[in-house]
């Protein structure tokens, strides 16, 4: 169903039509009814899923004189939507599809400020981006959504662009994620699809707008700044649980997490030995460092902490003021650029 709005000069509409197809090809034809003033609506029958409808419409006057609009088009959603698992399987490319799922990562700009790219997975159990240059409103998690559009690659991020959608409902539980190791995640087969590792932060190398966290030396976390996640706390030696989209980037893996509530701690042994619910003093990373070091430990209950720096002589050079430190993991950066170059405990 859809209307349009029809005027004449002088006179008054005496008669509109509308005519439709594909291809630049408008052989059908329906009658259209005036509605409301200058409102004529009109009903064309359901069409093949999957294709781009467009329409032109038609309108005589009383005194014979006739007029069309301009051609507008409307991607058709199919009424048996598409398995993500077997468009992976597929291969399909720049191929109009429907999909229908829940969303796991929402489009309101987390992982870009001034792009979509949200992520939705089907009962299939795999998932994939959703992709728009320009930021969409109305796709949040837990959202269920149907979804016609464009799919393919950009680079190795398999995506559905060009999309319009519809929401079935909201605040639907997500789907569970599949539990993997740090080295299992390292996989195409994961792509787009919810997952989660328990691992150790064995390093977090320095990127410009993200917050990467190398898990037990095998794969990488990436938590963007647009996220607004909270990685205080995520240092090297932290153990926990994450929760996230796969997602390829060239030759690596990466676990995109944008929620706060998708990492949480865990409490025991690793598997380097790190006692977690006792306190303890991690390694200090980077190690060699120049000026700047993170000092990390791990407090079991509140506790006043105070860190003293000594010299290879053992003589104290500097002293932070002791605080109390609530239990968990918790950073100290040392900034060392008024001491000379040497060894420091």
């Amino acid at each position: 169903e859809f209307s349009a709005a029809v005027t004449v000069p002088t006179g008054s509409v005496s008669s509109v039509v509308v005519k439709y197809g594909t291809n630049d090809q408008l052989v059908n034809e329906a009658e259209m009814y005036q509605d409301n003033g200058d409102i004529w609506a009109g009903t064309i029958p359901a069409q093949q899923g999957n294709i781009v409808l467009q329409m032109r419409v038609f309108a005589t006057s009383s005194e014979d004189v006739e007029g069309q609009s301009a051609v507008v088009e409307r991607v058709i959603a199919s009424s048996s939507p598409s398995q993500i698992a077997d468009l992976y399987s597929s291969q399909s490319s720049d191929e109009l599809v429907t999909v229908k799922g829940i969303i796991t990562i929402g489009g309101s700009g987390l992982l870009s400020p001034t792009q979509t790219k949200a992520y939705i997975q089907d009962a299939s159990g795999r998932g994939l981006q959703l992709f728009d240059f320009n930021l969409i409103e109305g796709l949040d998690r837990g959202d269920e959504v149907e979804v016609v559009g464009y799919s393919g690659y950009f680079n190795t991020t398999y995506q559905i662009k060009d999309f319009v959608f519809r929401e079935l409902s909201s605040g639907n539980d997500l789907p569970l994620p599949i539990e993997v190791t740090a080295s299992q995640a390292n996989s195409s087969n994961y792509e787009g699809t919810l997952i989660s590792l328990i691992g150790t932060v064995t390093s977090m190398p320095t990127i410009d707008n993200m917050t990467n966290l190398e898990i037990d030396n095998e794969t990488n976390v990436v938590i963007w700044n647009s996220t607004g996640v909270d990685v205080s706390n995520l240092i090297v030696g932290f153990r926990g649980e994450f929760v996230g989209v796969g997602s390829q980037y060239n030759e690596d893996f990466q676990l995109l997490v944008c929620y706060d509530g998708d990492i949480s701690t865990v409490v025991g042994i690793d598997q380097d030995g790190i006692v977690i619910n006792k306190f303890s003093l991690l390694p200090a990373y980077p190690n060699p460092f120049n000026p700047v070091t993170n000092i990390s430990f791990v407090v079991d209950k509140p506790s006043e902490i105070s860190l003293k720096i000594f010299d290879v002589n053992g003589k104290l050079v500097q002293v932070v003021n002791p605080k109390i430190y609530q239990s968990g993991v918790h950073n100290v950066q040392w900034n060392a650029s008024s001491l000379s170059s040497g060894m420091y405990f």
